[in-house]
């Protein structure tokens, strides 16, 4: 071998060690003639203890590797023609190694076929970019979606104010019949909304997961809350500062009333909040809990601002309930045991 020789396979061997894929020659009978520092670390072995063993030996076995063999055993059936395979193995900490494996015939310096070169790229990186733009991209749309739908949804309160104005003496805010129709119509588009955003109805509260945890703690809140209350309202009322007479408020309204809770909550937690907790990507966010108290308090601004302010602070502390478990049991018990407990007291 000339001296000319010698440097261009000491170059091309110098090449080979600094690339930062992963290359693997095999000859003809499917022994290791080397491995590269980049095909040591995927693999987990070294140069030294693989080159001269059998491949199949080694690795036909590793359940980890299971589809780089498969592509590998393809090219040694097949050298003849070059091979390319996309394939996933597992990595560290449970993330996925995605990579490129490309083999090609090795030829010897006479021409003939002297084995496989397989080249392994890792293109964990450019795959989990592409997905955070797709990601990013499926968010950005859901939020459109959002902001059409926060839009009529403000239409529709600013309708209904509209009509409170100019027919004062047909309706009434107060009134039940009148209540109902107006959060079924906001109800209208939230469950439009769900199906064009393609949301699954778990990720908006109406799931089993975390039941249990949600209704213990909605039972306890209310009742240190319905206790605390009384004893405010007591108090207030020994100073002449609270009413006396409890609102008319029937047994049989209570369940209607506890489902008009739940239509609330989904309308208020499960929508809103949960859309806008999609938005900032996290789904402990005090943004979006403050977001949607300032929005489903505005949409109350029709029975008076104190309406306003008392959604609006009673919003936070449901959303930050609902956060703990987002089940809409807990905080739909919740929500419902306070009003009753306002109702029962004559403070609505």
């Amino acid at each position: 071998m000339t001296d000319s020789n010698q440097i261009k396979i000491t170059m091309a061997e110098e090449a080979i060690a600094s690339m930062r894929d992963a290359v693997v020659s095999l000859d003809h009978t499917g022994t290791i003639i080397m491995l590269n520092p980049a095909a040591e670390k995927l693999l987990h072995v070294r140069a030294e203890e693989s080159i001269g063993r059998s491949f199949a030996e080694l690795f036909i076995l590793r359940e980890d590797l299971e589809t780089l063999n498969d592509c590998i055993i393809e090219a040694m059936y097949d050298p003849s023609i070059p091979h390319v395979s996309e394939i996933c193995l597992p990595g560290v900490d449970d993330e996925v190694q995605h990579l490129v494996v490309r083999t090609n015939l090795l030829k010897s310096d006479i021409g003939s076929s002297n084995g496989v070169v397989a080249v392994i790229a890792d293109i964990s990186e450019q795959v989990r970019f592409l997905e955070e733009r797709v990601e990013q991209n499926r968010i950005q749309n859901q939020f459109f979606h959002f902001f059409i739908y926060s839009l009529s949804i403000y239409g529709i309160g600013t309708i209904v104010n509209y009509l409170l104005y100019t027919c004062s003496g047909l309706l009434n805010a107060n009134n039940t019949i009148f209540n109902w129709a107006y959060l079924l119509i906001l109800i209208v588009p939230s469950l439009f909304t769900i199906r064009l955003m393609r949301i699954p109805i778990s990720t908006l509260g109406v799931t089993l997961a975390n039941w249990k945890k949600a209704l213990v703690e909605g039972v306890v809140a209310s009742v240190v809350l319905f206790s605390a209350g009384s004893l405010l309202v007591m108090g207030l009322r020994h100073f002449l500062a609270a009413p006396s007479h409890p609102t008319p408020f029937g047994w049989g309204a209570v369940l209607p009333y506890y489902f008009q809770c739940f239509l609330q909550e989904l309308l208020a937690r499960g929508v809103m909040q949960s859309s806008f907790e999609r938005f900032f990507g996290d789904q402990k966010s005090f943004k979006a809990v403050l977001l949607t108290s300032i929005f489903f308090g505005m949409l109350h601004i029709h029975f008076g601002l104190i309406a306003v302010g008392i959604t609006f602070v009673a919003g936070l502390f449901f959303g930050a309930f609902y956060q703990r478990h987002h089940n809409l049991i807990g905080v739909t018990l919740l929500h419902g045991t306070l009003g009753l407990f306002a109702f029962g007291l004559g403070l609505l």
